[in-house]
């Protein structure tokens, strides 16, 4: 699940850089959630145990979203922080 949440806040950070209007930092954040709810999620409940019931395993995926979002928004933060500072650096060196 670690690999998972690295790579949300990975793809966070490339979406927040990338978006050239609003915010980048809820762009980043909005990307990484819905990833996580388009992919990583119903992978959860598809790859279940045979042991564990779909219900189960969903209940596991939604405990999973607090963390993913957390991911997501430092990754977000993350990338915006570093756009910001690398277009603020350059316009400066252009002066």
């Amino acid at each position: 699940m670690f690999g998972a949440g690295l790579g949300l806040a990975l793809g966070s950070a490339l979406c927040a850089a990338w978006v050239r209007r609003g915010s980048r930092t809820f762009s980043g954040l909005v990307a990484g959630t819905m990833g996580y709810l388009v992919a990583l999620a119903p992978l959860l409940v598809l790859s279940r145990p045979s042991d564990m019931t779909v219900s189960e395993a969903a209940g596991d995926a939604a405990f999973f979203v607090v963390p993913a979002a957390i991911f997501a928004a430092l990754g977000a933060t993350v990338g915006s922080f570093a756009v910001t500072t690398l277009v603020s650096h350059g316009q400066r060196q252009e002066q």
